[in-house]
């Protein structure tokens, strides 16, 4: 006959390896589900700055621009914005892959670069080259950012500066 402290222990250590299990589960595919929806928030982010800098390249005009970017992705966390050629970017930053080097690029990625996505703004034409002041560019959500394009006959030159801080 098994004693009752031994029935006790067992179907302790049961109720306790039955619990470990689902809250281990719960809590992986809660940071799975995060882990998408701030990849979802920089997908949505990074299209919206490729086109603010598409609209400045159909104005056949001098003209700058402030940025309009959202100041957290998800659940108060902030992070970095990277403007610049697919060839300075993957030199610079080579966990970001999949981008061509003759292309101008905006990146979103977080601050750990676990999470990151891209939107193409333009291809860099050989008739008429984008010239960045500074290639990449990288800046914070939280800066206010002005990119100001200049048409100089021959070239583009874009200067991307930033001017202050943005509080929540």
């Amino acid at each position: 006959m098994v004693s009752t402290t031994i029935v006790h222990i067992i179907g302790f250590t049961a109720l306790i390896v039955v619990l470990a299990t689902v809250i281990g589960y719960v809590g992986y595919n809660t940071q799975l589900l995060i882990i998408e929806n701030e990849r979802k928030n920089f997908e949505k982010i990074t299209e919206a700055l490729a086109l603010q800098l598409r609209y400045l390249f159909k104005v056949n005009t001098n003209m700058s621009i402030v940025l309009r970017y959202p100041l957290e992705v998800i659940y108060n966390h902030e992070y970095n914005i990277i403007i610049g050629s697919g060839k300075a970017i993957t030199r610079t930053y080579p966990f970001i892959t999949g981008l061509d080097e003759n292309t101008l690029y905006v990146v979103a990625v977080d601050f750990t670069s676990q999470v990151y996505t891209f939107s193409p703004i333009t291809v860099n034409s050989t008739s008429k080259p984008i010239i960045l002041n500074e290639n990449p560019k990288i800046f914070g959500s939280t800066t206010i950012t002005v990119v100001e394009k200049i048409d100089a006959g021959n070239y583009i030159y874009l200067d991307i500066v930033i001017r202050g801080v943005r509080k929540g």
